[in-house]
């Protein structure tokens, strides 16, 4: 199941994965991020809806636990669709509450289940309040978040999954959940070009075509800060790890912090690197955390370009 604050590139994401029969989205709770919750809501039950799928999308949490970076209009669009305009889908969304319908998914399919967390913890880390037992027999968490070298994008130390909610972060990081993190310096490097949107024009896909629609307000931020008319596939990526792992070349168990109280390191993922300085191969601490320290964003973007540019409509 996906928890998506559905923006640009979880659109990306959601397109290709539902593209990809290696796996099967059997639900998503939207959250606070790239737009406002129901907001990022609407866009996920619009792509679904494109791409044919009948999928439940429930309203999680509206904002912060305590307090975050804000959202990203600038990046994303005033409502997480570009420069499209507000959707109103409020009778398509899901009764419910995203962190109890995530609880239930966790309870039906146990093990089997795979959370795949595109946004800010927030609703995971209420449902791990809630039943915390129940958190910790769900398969996997695969998040994307944080920096452990690099810069972040919200502050000099701030990534904007972990900065727009860090208490929440701070609940869900834990080693007895099964998490594995894809950061900033990882998901940086999944590009997609203007070429390859100027590709995908020819695609008679609904899904598709929504994608050319919206990733040119994506590829003009990108453009300023990069100086190149690529983006970043983020989430694209962390969801075709679920369906390829393979794409994950280095990955390393790590003990991991989030700092919650710094005066200018709020909202800063510390991951103790010290072991990675052994000369034998790195084996961190039972206590750590899973990062992927490298993928194959090459072989993503392949990946990518192949399912998009064959779908059928």
């Amino acid at each position: 199941m996906i928890d998506s604050d559905t923006g640009l590139d979880d659109a990306m994401a959601f397109v290709h994965g539902m593209l990809m029969p290696e796996i099967e989205i059997i639900g998503v709770t939207a959250g606070h991020g790239n737009g406002a919750t129901e907001d990022c809501a609407y866009h996920a039950i619009e792509l679904i809806e494109l791409m044919g799928k009948n999928i439940p999308v429930v309203r999680g949490a509206q904002g912060p636990l305590i307090s975050g970076c804000g959202f990203a209009p600038e990046v994303h669009g005033p409502y997480a669709r570009g420069a499209l305009g507000k959707l109103d889908y409020a009778s398509k969304v899901t009764p419910g509450y995203g962190p109890v319908f995530m609880l239930e998914q966790i309870r039906r399919y146990g093990a089997d289940l795979t959370i795949v967390a595109m946004g800010r913890l927030t609703n995971l880390a209420l449902a791990y309040c809630l039943d915390p037992e129940l958190m910790k027999t769900v398969g996997s968490i695969m998040w994307l978040g944080g920096a452990h070298s690099t810069s972040g994008n919200t502050s000099p130390t701030g990534e904007a999954n972990l900065d727009g909610d860090p208490e929440a972060a701070r609940i869900v990081l834990r080693p007895e959940l099964p998490v594995t993190i894809v950061t900033l310096d990882v998901s940086m490097d999944a590009r997609i070009t203007d070429a390859d949107v100027q590709a995908m024009k020819a695609v008679e896909h609904p899904g598709v075509q929504h994608l050319t629609k919206i990733l040119p307000f994506y590829l003009d931020f990108y453009e300023k800060i990069l100086g190149v008319r690529e983006c970043s596939g983020h989430v694209g990526l962390l969801l075709a790890m679920v369906a390829h792992p393979s794409l994950i070349r280095k990955i390393y168990r790590l003990p991991v912090r989030v700092e919650t109280a710094g005066e200018f390191t709020r909202g800063m993922l510390v991951v103790d690197r010290r072991t990675l300085r052994s000369v034998t191969a790195p084996s961190g601490t039972e206590q750590g955390l899973r990062i992927v320290w490298e993928a194959d964003t090459a072989k993503y973007r392949q990946l990518f370009l192949d399912a998009i540019l064959a779908a059928a409509a």
